[in-house]
């Protein structure tokens, strides 16, 4: 087993490819689990079955690879933790830890430096969706995963999956993002923007100081034109004046947002998602 580090967009084609899912959003779940995991999945099998099968099971092996990352430092481990189980800012990610300013600075620096993780903005990114999985569900209960004791982390998962998932979904959705704009007027620079009050999951600006501003919603209820409302409330409280407006959504769109779709109210569905296979 070995860690894979290539763009985000890069793994989940790899991982596409290699494991074959039968729709999207089978793609989509596991990738947010085993991506940048060079092992063939079997998809067709329950997730939590293919979390036991490739990673619990494997503990202890998987445990002395993420060790040549980390140097096995608790601080760091503490760290990863706290970005992995939370939303990837680094301000939330300090208090999560509960570490000093001074460790968490110098750990930080270490992870970073590293390639661990990575920094764009304010936010944090784990080098794989796999190594961000580790640090979520397998490192805070490694004395019962030691034991063959998997309930802490079966328990965990099944109450946080959703939100866990949905981060993988925002970070592949600017991917499609980037991919629709690159051969016009392209993304200089793209990511969650936020204040301490309000956020968004999407803030770019194209070559040409277009300003988009976005939305992903990785549930199962259709996207309704309220979102594009809510939208434009978080972008008058953070002084935003947005050009394009954009929607990422797992199940799609009720009739009346459809009605509104234009080119500056861009609507992405699942099927989208095939742009990062090309």
């Amino acid at each position: 087993m070995s860690i894979i580090n290539k763009s985000i967009s890069s793994q989940f084609k790899l991982f596409y490819n290699q494991n074959n899912p039968k729709n999207m959003q089978d793609a989509i779940n596991n990738f947010a689990i085993f991506g940048g995991y060079d092992k063939k999945i079997d998809i067709s099998n329950d997730i939590t079955d293919s979390i036991k099968n490739n990673i619990l099971d494997n503990y202890k092996y998987i445990r002395n690879q993420i060790a040549d990352f980390t140097n096995e430092n608790h601080i760091h481990h503490t760290l990863l933790s706290a970005v992995a189980t939370g939303d990837g800012r680094i301000r939330s990610s300090f208090r999560r830890s509960r570490l000093s300013a001074y460790d968490y600075d110098e750990s930080l620096d270490f992870l970073i430096e590293s390639g661990i993780v990575h920094k764009v903005q304010d936010n944090l990114y784990f080098i794989s969706p796999f190594v961000r999985f580790w640090f979520a569900f397998v490192s805070p209960f490694f004395k019962g995963i030691n034991q063959g004791d998997y309930k802490e982390v079966n328990s965990s998962f099944s109450k946080t999956s959703d939100n866990f998932i949905s981060l993988v979904f925002n970070q592949l959705s600017m991917e499609v993002l980037k991919k629709n704009f690159y051969e016009s007027d392209y993304l200089r620079k793209i990511y969650p923007y936020y204040d301490k009050d309000t956020s968004i999951d999407i803030f770019a600006k194209t070559k040409t100081n277009k300003v988009i501003i976005g939305s992903c919603k990785y549930n199962n209820s259709k996207m309704t034109k309220k979102e594009l409302t809510s939208l434009k409330e978080k972008e008058l409280a953070l002084g935003i004046k947005a050009d394009i407006y954009v929607f990422f959504s797992k199940k799609g769109f009720s009739s009346e947002f459809k009605a509104l779709k234009s080119d500056e109210i861009k609507l992405f569905k699942l099927n989208n998602f095939s742009t990062l296979l090309e």
